[in-house]
């Protein structure tokens, strides 16, 4: 997951990357349309919304003329990536790591992201929230755990 942080990838390839991960994955909560009603047939899981990802773009232009001058043209494109049943992609996910090798899993925040690229792809990935806290919380309860067995007094800080 710190490979893949911060990094997009075809819509493809990181729903591969989801499927070879999915154990790290916390069940998503229901799903919800618009009206806040439960949608029965949604994907149960991030990689079977990933499957399901297609891109919708739309344009627009609209102008202003006055005495056959044109005094302002605007245009608009918009991207809307949904599912073919238009579920939309959640915000973020909660991932279940470790963070050292052997230790135990901790709950890691990961913001979902996604981009239409000028082809009309969609690329995906993820951005973990506070990785760098995340490794000294833990960190620190493994120095802890190991002081209170050895009753060792640990100081943390900078060095002066």
């Amino acid at each position: 997951w710190y490979g893949v942080d911060g990094t997009l990838k075809s819509h493809v390839e990181f729903a591969n990357f989801l499927e070879e991960n999915s154990m790290d994955i916390l069940p998503l909560d229901p799903m919800k349309d618009a009206a806040g009603n439960v949608i029965e047939d949604a994907p149960s899981t991030i990689y079977e919304l990933c499957r399901e990802m297609q891109l919708r773009s739309s344009y627009g232009a609209s102008s202003v003329v006055r005495n056959g001058d044109y005094v302002s043209i605007d245009m608009q494109k918009g991207d809307d990536i949904t599912t073919k049943r238009n579920v939309s992609m959640p915000a973020s996910i909660n991932l279940s790591i470790p963070v050292y090798f052997g230790e135990q899993s901790v709950m890691v925040k990961a913001l979902m992201r996604q981009r239409a690229t000028s082809e009309g792809k969609i690329q995906m990935g993820v951005k973990l929230v506070r990785p760098e806290l995340v490794r000294q919380d833990e960190f620190q309860r493994i120095v802890g755990t190991i002081a209170r067995e050895v009753k060792l007094t640990t100081v943390y800080g900078k060095p002066a």
